[in-house]
């Protein structure tokens, strides 16, 4: 089911944040929450320090904890895993369509 899965851990005490990209799904499995996004309710990504945020059709957000841009990135313009992550999600966005 899973074609990317990205695992990140901060701790080894802490738990781990997971993004699972699947054919018709994303599964984000953050510290405290595991949500799971159909790729037809996603309008756009958008890559933040926090982590990656999902923002749905219906207006909520969703933020993906795994994958996070770092603002040193942003201010010198170099590219990061979040960046490549996101256009990946939004290229499953656009064929589930």
């Amino acid at each position: 089911m899973a074609e990317l899965g990205i695992e990140w851990e901060a701790l080894p005490s802490a738990s781990p944040r997971i993004l699972v990209v699947a054919t018709d799904r994303l599964l984000v499995y953050n510290v405290f929450r595991t949500r799971c996004v159909r790729l037809h309710d996603i309008d756009r990504v958008e890559d933040e320090y926090e982590g990656l945020r999902l923002r749905l059709k219906n207006g909520k957000r969703v933020t993906v904890t795994a994958i996070q841009k770092w603002n040193v990135s942003r201010w010198r313009g170099r590219p990061t895993r979040a960046d490549h992550v996101a256009e990946l999600i939004m290229d499953r966005v656009r064929e589930a369509e």
